[in-house]
């Protein structure tokens, strides 16, 4: 009841002020529709991103070809709300907050220094025949190594807010 009531706000606004036009992004952070679309066309010639088309009637300020903008299949391999929890929110001054100030990623950290004599021993130790073929062990390696390499991926996608005059980002998440 409360979202529906706080939308018919937010559309009755929007209708009766109409479109930002004056540019004061350095003061209050807050976009006009075009300052959006230039910025999106400065990612979209530099990176992956894409424009995508939407209904025409909503967001009318902006063309009906660059309605929002989409990043696809980022790949990840931890989720992202497992990065949310695990970190410890700090202040970043000027209103920013933190929310990764210690994280350090689980697996790229760890460096193993293993002495040469043990490389040695185990290369001595190895058979290094082809008359033995462990089809089951490669196997199963294989799944091992497939277990591991699991992924998350992401779309992102940023669409203009016309009632607050700035981006919104919107994560999707979806296993691979």
């Amino acid at each position: 009841m409360k979202r529906g009531a706080y939308e018919t706000w937010k559309s009755f606004v929007n209708t009766v002020s109409g479109p930002k036009t004056a540019s004061n992004f350095q003061t209050t952070g807050q976009l006009t529709p075009e300052e959006f679309k230039e910025a999106g066309d400065h990612l979209v010639m530099k990176t992956s991103w894409k424009w995508a088309s939407g209904d025409p009637n909503i967001l009318n300020c902006l063309p009906a070809d660059k309605k929002y903008l989409i990043l696809k299949n980022i790949v990840c391999k931890e989720r992202a709300s497992a990065l949310m929890a695990d970190a410890p929110e700090g202040d970043g001054g000027d209103d920013w907050v933190l929310s990764h100030a210690d994280h350090v990623p689980k697996a790229a950290t760890q460096k193993v220094e293993v002495a040469e004599d043990e490389v040695e021993k185990a290369d001595e130790d190895f058979n290094w025949s082809d008359d033995e073929d462990d089809g089951a062990a490669a196997a199963a390696q294989t799944a091992n190594d497939e277990a591991e390499e699991k992924y998350r991926l992401y779309d992102v996608t940023l669409v203009y807010d016309q009632y607050y005059a700035t981006p919104r980002v919107y994560l999707f998440g979806y296993n691979e």
